[in-house]
This record gives structure tokens, C-alpha cells and sequence, in this order.
């Protein structure tokens, strides 16, 4: 799980700032968020549904599962020196259409 987790985290710029705006949290720097995914208490799978963007900003629409429970996210991107160095991450969950 360590490679993986190392493989994922080359993306990020070192002083990276993570946000989650429906929980307040900000989070600074690479390791801080290597440390967060690492000890992270639920078990998460992800599926991209689809990904958008040019330059230095870049949309992602994912299907992320917490425990089996699925919450649809949207994470906004955005690039300097080739890394991300500031994202945003927004959750909603799935609810019935209106007959």
C-alpha cells in the first residue's frame, strides 16, 4: 500500500494546499496529506467518471466509496511547476430523483 500511496502523492506540489470546504479543513503541504490518505480510518475506493480541464486548472467528477457508501465528489485542480499545488474537493451524496 506505501507504493501506492508514494505513486500517488508525486502529483503534488510540496507546499500543496488541500481543501474540503463542507468540513472546513485545510490541510498544508505534501506531507500533511500523505499523512492524512496514509491513516485515513475508512476504507475509500474511487472510480473517475470523467476529468476536464487545460493548462494550469484541471476538473475531476469522481464516484468516491467510503465503506461500501458512495459519494459523488468533484475535485478542482490547479497546476504550478507541473504539480498540483492547490485542490479543492466537494462531496455530495446520491439521492432518488423526484417522481
Amino acid at each position: 500500500m506505501a507504493l501506492e500511496i508514494d505513486r500517488a502523492h508525486d502529483i503534488y506540489h510540496y507546499d500543496v494546499i488541500v481543501e474540503f470546504p463542507q468540513s472546513d479543513e485545510r490541510i498544508s503541504g505534501k506531507h500533511d496529506i500523505y499523512e492524512l490518505r496514509a491513516y485515513y480510518p475508512s476504507k475509500l475506493d474511487f472510480k473517475i467518471l470523467r476529468i476536464r480541464g487545460e493548462g494550469n486548472l484541471w476538473i475531476t467528477e469522481k464516484l468516491v466509496t467510503y465503506d461500501g457508501r458512495p459519494v459523488n465528489t468533484v475535485t478542482i485542480m490547479e497546476f504550478r511547476d507541473a504539480k498540483v499545488s492547490h485542490e479543492t474537493h466537494y462531496f455530495a451524496d446520491p439521492f432518488e430523483p423526484p417522481e
